[in-house]
């Protein structure tokens, strides 16, 4: 065993990211190539990490628990299990507010921090729609928008078809 893996090894125990991981022992002067190898990931991804802005320093207190809640009646830190075919139970409350039935299904994505994401199909849809309503749209709707643009285009094409055409 090489006795920088092992330094490396005590320096990322515990942390739980592979982010965290990479920006500690880059901060202790390992080279980006070696952390790479170290972590089982491309250099690329090393590289990207430590040249995106911190979301946050680490030298930072342990942010309240009240900046993760997404929603006021749920709480962001309640536990579950997984069982050993990798089963979790969504508590009821987080069931109700995804908006998610009995027998429901969910988008499931990991995220760059290793961060599982459970997306019910219609808090995705309401996502969307609010996104859409805090956009303007310049103060139309975007099929208006979009009728407007083209009869203006087929205006313009019109007038320059009448100044092409010979006077007799």
């Amino acid at each position: 065993m090489n006795a920088d893996q092992d330094t490396m090894r005590t320096i990322t125990n515990g942390l739980p990211t592979k982010a965290a991981k990479i920006r500690a022992l880059d901060e202790r002067g390992f080279q980006r190539a070696d952390i790479a190898r170290f972590l089982g990931i491309r250099y690329q991804h090393v590289r990207n990490t430590l040249e995106r802005p911190r979301a946050e320093s680490p030298k930072m207190a342990t942010p309240d628990r009240k900046a993760f809640t997404m929603h006021p009646e749920a709480d962001a830190f309640t536990r579950v299990s997984v069982d050993a075919e990798g089963r979790i139970v969504i508590p009821e409350t987080f069931r109700r507010l995804m908006k998610l039935g009995e027998g429901g299904k969910l988008i499931v994505r990991v995220d760059e921090d290793g961060e599982l994401r459970l997306t019910s199909p219609m808090a995705a849809i309401d996502k969307v729609r609010r996104m859409i309503a805090e956009n303007s749209f310049g103060g139309g709707s975007p099929v208006d928008e979009l009728i407007a643009e083209r009869r203006a285009e087929a205006l313009r094409d019109e007038a320059e078809t009448l100044q092409h055409v010979p006077k007799s």
